[in-house]
Formats: C-alpha cells, sequence, structure tokens
C-alpha cells in the first residue's frame, strides 16, 4: 500500500479564490525517509526510472543538497519540514521525543518545550493554511501512527538501517518506492488537475554504512525535487543556490 512504502503524502489545496493571482491550486508533498542526496544523485533509470525522468525533465527544479539540521535524524527533520522551524524552534531535538516532552519539568530533564509555549504542539504548514482561510484543505497519507511522532522509518531507510546506504538492497527499496511516486503523478494526470498542482519530493536525512545522525554530507544532503506538470517553473534544471529543508 501507497502509506507503506512512503512515509508521507501531503496535501495542500485553495480554492480559486483564496490567491486569485496564485500559480498553482494545491501542492503534494512526498516524503521520503532516508533518501540521501548522495545516493539520489548517483541513480538511473534502471534506479528508479520515475525519479530519474523527473530530475530529467523541463518540469522540475531540484537540489541534491537541500541542508538538513542537526542531529540528522527523523523527528527533528520531518517536523523542520512540516513547521517551518529548525528542531531549537519546535523543541523536538530527538527521535524519542513524544508530546510529554512539550511541557518540560525541570531544567535538566531533556526536554525542550517549542516557540508556541509549554503543552502546545508546534504550529505546522496545515495550521498556518487553515487558519489563513477555511477555504484551504489539506489531507496526508502516511506510514506512522501519528505522523507527528516522525521517526518509525520507512522501506529506504530500513534498507540503509539493515544493509547499509547505497547497498543493492537500499536501491531495490529506492525503486519500489519509485513506483508509488508514478501512482501519484498518474492520479493526478488522471484527475485532470497535474497542471495546476506543485509537487514535492524530499528526505529528512541521508545516511552512511548503515546508520546515520553524524554531520556529515551523507547524513546531511536531502534531495528537494520541485516539479510543475503545468511547466511553471521558469528555471528548471539543478537548483545552483544553497539551500535548506526549512
Amino acid at each position: 500500500m501507497l502509506e507503506v512504502l512512503l512515509n508521507a503524502v501531503l496535501f495542500l489545496g485553495v480554492a480559486g479564490g483564496v490567491w486569485p493571482h496564485g500559480l498553482v491550486k494545491r501542492v503534494v508533498i512526498i516524503g521520503i525517509d532516508g533518501l540521501g542526496g548522495v545516493y539520489l544523485s548517483n541513480i538511473t533509470k534502471d534506479h528508479a526510472p520515475t525519479l530519474r525522468s523527473l530530475i530529467d525533465s523541463e518540469e522540475c527544479a531540484y537540489t541534491f543538497s537541500a541542508r538538513n539540521k542537526n542531529p540528522t535524524v527523523s523527528a527533528p527533520n520531518w517536523s523542520t519540514i512540516l513547521t517551518g522551524m529548525p528542531p531549537s524552534g519546535t523543541g523536538i531535538v530527538s527521535n524519542s521525543w513524544t508530546v510529554a516532552d512539550l511541557t518540560p519539568n525541570s531544567l535538566v530533564d531533556g526536554r525542550v518545550a517549542p516557540v508556541s509555549g509549554a503543552g502546545k504542539l508546534p504550529p505546522t504548514i496545515f495550521h498556518l493554511a487553515k487558519g489563513f482561510s477555511r477555504e484551504i484543505f489539506t489531507a496526508s497519507a502516511y506510514a506512522w501512527s501519528w505522523l507527528s511522532k516522525g521517526h518509525d522509518g520507512g522501506p529506504v531507510d530500513g534498507a540503509g538501517h539493515s544493509s547499509y546506504w547505497g547497498s543493492p538492497q537500499y536501491y531495490a527499496a529506492l525503486k519500489n518506492v519509485d513506483g508509488y511516486v508514478f501512482k501519484i503523478l498518474e492520479a493526478l494526470g488522471q484527475a485532470g488537475i497535474e497542471d495546476e498542482t506543485l509537487i514535492l519530493i524530499t528526505s529528512d536525512h541521508g545516511g552512511y554504512r548503515n546508520t546515520h545522525g553524524q554531520w556529515d554530507t551523507a547524513n546531511t544532503d536531502t534531495p528537494a525535487i520541485f516539479c510543475s506538470p503545468g511547466k511553471l517553473i521558469k528555471h528548471p534544471g539543478l537548483i545552483e543556490r544553497w539551500i535548506d529543508n526549512v
């Protein structure tokens, strides 16, 4: 199933009257846990035909080196992607984070309240969008029982841990996920909404050998692929400037 293979498929949609001059009506964010930019840059169509075709197309702008945040593990970085705040802002500083961490009990209990306040979840892009207009709607499909935990991993990440990042097993897992990315794009086309949709494919961290969490290129560099089937991206191809995942 899609939600088993992709860590998260997130959807933001808007009625035409909210931003009448906007170029797109919706954004689909596809998150693939553990997909390091170093390893994606090496792919061929045999490894991942859909992703390779997108990268080579005139529809997408991409980078393999969007810098993530320290520590280079899932929960801090997915929360950064979803909120636009670094771990120091969200208070999510490790994979052991739980809701209980929203309310620190002492100065040394290892908990950090988010900037939104003790006891409050940090606001995500979905909360902010809905707060702007009721005409904006959102949806998500994800592999985790609770997306906010953000650290259960996925097939690509799991293959890296069980073998090593860049192994044949790693690329086999990526090829499997690639097929589901194709199904998402196919569904947008069948619904007749692909030309008015922006697609972002990204990840939380890479890895080296069979782990991650270190501060080096193999861990810190993640892909960010922005695609517009309607060819609304003015400068497709490799993004030359430095970007991060906030």
